[in-house]
């Protein structure tokens, strides 16, 4: 399966990734935190590592194509399926 097939196509990742990126410019415009704390970061990884969506080989999520291992560690953060 190539990469086209097994994630959101590059228009909808650019989409999901500026929405990212606004939410976490938002919460810094308002004081707010905006990194995790560490043992958040690893306990929304390990629920993404254990979802039928995640995809090992490239430690991204399926159902929005981001690396879930930088997504995880900001408070903006939401999962696509509602996991964390």
């Amino acid at each position: 399966m190539s990469d086209s097939e097994q994630f959101p196509s590059l228009p909808e990742q650019a989409k999901n990734t500026t929405q990212l990126i606004a939410d976490v410019i938002r919460d810094a415009l308002q004081n707010h935190t905006i990194f995790t704390t560490e043992t958040e970061k690893n306990r929304r990884l390990s629920l993404c590592m254990i979802c039928e969506h995640f995809d090992s080989p490239s430690k991204r999520c399926r159902q929005c194509g981001c690396y879930m291992e930088h997504k995880t560690g900001y408070t903006a953060s939401k999962c696509p399926v509602n996991k964390w």
